[in-house]
């Protein structure tokens, strides 16, 4: 018996909710109506429609802190764009083989999405967390803890809340009538059913605990008590979630148009566990303190015209900011100059700039977690001090107070390592910065006992030190050089990276300019312009390159009938967009199967 309660406690839950979401991404229908057309925001780069939508949130208390809503609209353009990538990724068989099974109603025997919950289920699903103090408690009561402190639960339910927009209350009924056949045929209570005001409740006796499944005309409720789903039909919605100012902060800059989207109430988390001593006790090791000037967090996932994106939106309280954070907010736009120096064939590149301000609040990060992590951090760096006779803030770490940038390049040249690494920073002061790297290069060649020998090479009208680096236990040789080209003060790997690094920093063929930049300019316009810096990966050179140096055999085989039907995969790239009291993150992936 307890077998079957654990089976059919899981699937009451999965059936309800988890299998509409993952059956409705799975529908075959194939009619593609036009993508609506973007509109610019404040960001410059950020031309989607902002303002996620959601009608349930007006039925979940205010006090949720955890709130998901998924897309069930199979007749929208998110969910048909959605389609075109599982359709063209089921090329692969192991891809295919997921997407068959997504269906948990069918794996489970119990019917189907298309004949039990399709007729039914309107556009939107949700999940919430209404009270997390009840959660926290709970916690509290799982680590053998006596005498909590705590403040007592808002109610003695599980505060989990799934909420579903109905289109036709009989189907709908239907389907729950037949998941109590299915209880009683393996055994246990069919639900009983009750009357409230316009809807019907249904209460599911699992035997550890109850679910009750409420529904009227246009919405249904499952939760983990009659009180928490009549509270979703009574909520005052002046009080509810959808009221909430922080959570309309959050959705307001997240897609309108999206397959799903969440928010975190990561403040009243936080307060919630840490006003717990028993729960802020079993998760000591989890130091929060540098994530106390984070006010809310927002997810989206959606597809774009020509791909598929992530929006993350987070409040920030600038009143709890550290100093070394708020000095890095304060920087404002970066001018994303940098990318002027990398070489036209770069593959891949991440460039940001103020790297000291960067390293200032990792080392306060460190000494503000306690413990022994920043007496050791303090003595690491004495010991590398001592050991080169560097000073790490005086002849490295200032080597990055403006814009900088690392990158990836073929090194057709080099046929053990086909690929070159490149590092390049802001050079305002050319004469300061050489007497640094001519300390850096010195530094190295006494520590690597006689490995090292730095000689002197020109390109074009640049002369910069060099030296070949040979791994003593695979023998490869790797060549590295160290120089200022352009404005710009240089560390790479690799003669053609250095080469062509040159070339782009001196005013050449570079890579904004360049054979590869059009995958670029396309993940570009679907970032903020207003930035601190960018991620890409240009996926199908990476893929080519890749490929061409697997030896021949099976596995190389095997990736490349993976990679064969992933033609269209073309780029990824990020950006931030970050001020004193917000950050807004856009991952966008090229993948033009969805236009």
């Amino acid at each position: 018996m307890l077998k079957h309660l654990s089976k059919w406690n899981f699937l009451v839950v999965a059936l309800l909710s988890l299998s509409v979401f993952l059956a409705a991404c799975g529908d075959t229908s194939t009619a593609t109506p036009a993508p609506p057309p973007p509109s610019p925001t404040p960001t410059g780069g950020l031309t989607v429609p902002t303002g996620a939508k959601t009608t349930l949130a007006a039925n979940y208390p205010d006090s949720t802190t955890v709130y998901i809503s998924i897309n069930t609209d199979t007749a929208s353009t998110q969910i048909k764009s959605w389609q075109k990538i599982i359709e063209y990724l089921a090329q692969i068989p192991e891809v295919k083989m997921v997407t068959q099974n997504m269906d948990l109603l069918a794996l489970a025997q119990i019917g189907t999405y298309d004949g039990d919950i399709k007729p039914w289920i309107g556009g939107e699903l949700d999940l919430g967390l209404t009270d997390v103090n009840s959660v926290v408690n709970l916690v509290a009561g799982a680590t053998g803890a006596s005498g909590s402190t705590a403040a007592a639960s808002q109610s003695s339910e599980l505060p989990v809340l799934i909420g579903a927009t109905v289109k036709d209350q009989a189907a709908a009924d239907a389907f729950i009538n037949k998941i109590g056949s299915k209880l009683v045929a393996f055994g246990l209570t069919a639900p009983t059913k009750e009357t409230y005001k316009d809807a019907t409740l249904y209460t599911f006796n699992l035997g550890v605990a109850n679910l009750v499944a409420g529904l009227n005309k246009d919405k249904l409720f499952i939760g983990g008590g009659p009180a928490l789903v009549k509270a979703a039909f009574d909520q005052d919605p002046a009080k509810s979630l959808s009221s909430k100012a922080d959570f309309k902060t959050v959705t307001g800059k997240l897609p309108a148009e999206n397959l799903t989207f969440s928010y975190l109430d990561y403040q009243t988390i936080v307060k919630t566990v840490t006003n717990n001593p028993q729960v802020k006790s079993a998760l000591a090791s989890l130091d929060t303190t540098n994530l106390d000037y984070t006010g809310s967090v927002g997810v989206a996932f959606s597809t774009a015209e020509e791909g598929f994106r992530v929006d993350a939106y987070q409040t920030l309280l600038p009143d709890k900011t550290p100093p070394a954070v708020a000095d890095m907010l304060k920087k404002g736009k970066n001018p994303n100059k940098v990318l002027n120096a990398l070489p036209e064939s770069t593959l891949a590149f991440m460039n940001s700039r103020d790297a000291a301000s960067s390293y200032n609040m990792f080392v306060s990060a460190i000494k503000s977690a306690g413990g022994a992590s920043g007496t050791d951090f303090d003595k690491g760096i004495a010991e590398f001090e001592q050991q080169s006779g560097l000073s790490v803030q005086k002849d490295i770490v200032s080597l990055f107070g403006g814009e900088y940038g690392v990158f990836v390049t073929p090194e057709s040249s080099n046929k053990s390592v086909p690929v070159g690494f490149g590092l390049v920073t802001e050079a305002t002061d050319a004469a300061g910065t050489q007497a640094k790297l001519d300390k850096i290069t010195t530094a190295i060649a006494q520590n690597a006992k006689g490995q090292v020998t730095w000689t002197s090479k020109t390109v074009g009208s640049t002369t910069f030190k060099t030296a070949a680096i040979t791994d003593a236990t695979s023998k490869i040789t790797v060549t590295a050089n160290v120089g200022i080209a352009g404005s710009y003060a240089f560390f790479s790997l690799g003669d053609d990276t250095t080469a062509s690094l040159i070339t782009a920093a001196t005013g050449g063929k570079n890579f904004t300019n360049g054979a590869n930049a059009a995958n670029f300019t396309k993940v570009k316009a679907a970032l903020p312009s207003d930035n601190t810096g960018y991620f890409y990966l240009d996926i199908q050179p990476v893929i080519k390159l890749a490929t061409a140096n697997i030896p021949a055999g099976e596995q190389a085989t095997a990736v490349k009938n993976v990679t064969d039907k992933l033609t269209k995969l073309n780029a990824i790239g990020s950006a931030t967009h970050q001020t004193a009291s917000e950050s807004q993150s856009v991952v966008y992936i090229y993948f033009p199967v969805t236009k």
